[in-house]
This record gives C-alpha cells, structure tokens and sequence, in this order.
C-alpha cells in the first residue's frame, strides 16, 4: 500500500493505483481475506516474494489487520514464525488497526510476545509516523 496523493493519512493498493506513493523503506501490507489455516502458507509466501522483489529489504513491514477479526491456532503460529524471522534480518513488525479480538488472543497465544507493544498501533498512518519519527531520531543520532 501506498499514500494516496492528495488525501493525508489514506493508504491503498499500489498495484491498483501507481499513482500512489510508497514509503520509503517500509512494506504497507492489508490482507483482505481472512488468514485461517487453509490459506496462511499462502499468506506468507506473497509476503516473502513481496519483500525480495523490493529493491532494497524494508527497514519495517506494517500489516494492517483492519479485515481480521479472529486468527486460528495455525495462523498464529505461521505469523509468529514470520515476524521472527523477519525481525532476525533486521526488519521491524508492526500492526496497524487490530481488533480486540485479535488482541485478547493474541495474549493468550504468545502472538503479541513477538511483536514490541509499541509497535501496536491504532491504523497504518499512525504506524507510518511511528517509523518516520524513529528514524529521524536514529539518523539524528548517527550525525
């Protein structure tokens, strides 16, 4: 996903709409099916093939989980897997706009223990601040 021009703070499909604007160094990804375990290994592939066709690998990925309301057992486990594997290359996880159910199950599985509670946000612009803000301070940092 990308900014859309013109209209702060909305993010769609950049596939759909080039004219839209990416982040730098950040993967913006919506899943619009719901993630249960017939379809997660799938799920995970398109974003490991997403993260390998960028030029170069993103600093962060967001995953905007507006359109999950529930998440099976497999699907907790696949994503646990991916987050660390991500975050073993360097990558940070976030996630935008999680609902309560999601939340509360997440806690109990050990979801929730991969992902920093700060890097929880109420939706993806949020998120996009978040990561902006941090990297102005590291960059400020590094000078």
């Amino acid at each position: 996903m990308g900014r859309v021009p013109g209209a702060p703070g909305v993010y769609t499909d950049l596939t759909r709409h080039p004219e839209n604007t990416p982040v730098p160094g950040v993967l913006i990804v919506r899943i619009d099916v719901q993630v249960y375990y017939a379809n997660v290994i799938t799920v995970r592939d398109r974003i490991k093939k997403m993260i390998s066709e960028m030029e170069q690998p993103p600093r962060a990925v967001i995953f905007d989980m507006g359109a999950q309301d529930m998440i099976d057992v497999t699907s907790q486990e696949v994503t646990k897997s991916i987050s660390k594997e991500l975050q073993g290359r360097g990558i940070e996880i976030y996630l935008a706009d999680l609902h309560s159910p999601l939340v509360e199950s997440g806690m109990r599985t050990g979801l929730l223990d991969t992902i920093s509670k700060d890097h929880i946000l109420p939706n993806v612009e949020s998120a996009v601040q978040f990561i902006e803000i941090k990297t102005i301070e590291q960059e400020t940092r590094a000078i």
